[in-house]
């Protein structure tokens, strides 16, 4: 789903959710419902970092600073 709603090849979908896993923002989980399939879920790390950024305070200093924040 998210392939298509992005049109990005599995590759490059793949190496983003191997990064995120990484820093702790999302944690993959296998969901053993008659299929073996893999589900990414939000952890609270990655739910604080998207908080920051919702603060128009911080994006404002980043942008300040010529940090892409979109």
């Amino acid at each position: 789903m998210i392939m298509r709603k992005m049109m990005v090849s599995w590759s490059l979908l793949k190496d983003v959710l191997c990064a995120l896993v990484s820093v702790g923002f999302i944690e993959c989980r296998i969901n053993n419902n008659g299929r073996r399939k893999r589900g990414y879920y939000i952890t609270s790390k990655g739910e604080e970092f998207l908080h920051i950024f919702e603060n128009k305070e911080i994006r404002d200093l980043l942008k300040s600073v010529n940090v892409a924040t979109s």
